[in-house]
């Protein structure tokens, strides 16, 4: 539990200086900010939209995996939209 707790410490001062100077060099006018901010929110951009695509693989309606798993194992007999129910 000690250990958590200093991990956590260790880590916000760490953390929260470092994201401050990151937001005020980023809010500053200088030639290429836009670039700067674009890679910085590009992980948080891809992942949602990553997510997204995986979410629609496995739940479509018909082709889904979970759909094809139910019909496989017989527990129904038809695709089910699970979006809708």
């Amino acid at each position: 539990m000690v250990n958590t707790f200093i991990y956590a410490g260790g880590k916000l001062l760490i953390t929260l200086p470092l994201s401050f100077v990151l937001a005020v060099v980023l809010n500053r006018a200088l030639k290429g900010r836009q670039l700067l901010r674009a890679i910085y929110f590009m992980p948080t951009v891809i992942s949602a939209s990553v997510m997204a695509i995986v979410f629609y693989v496995i739940f479509n309606s018909y082709n889904g995996m979970v759909n094809q798993l139910l019909i496989g194992s017989g527990i129904i007999s038809s695709p089910k939209d699970v979006s809708k129910e």
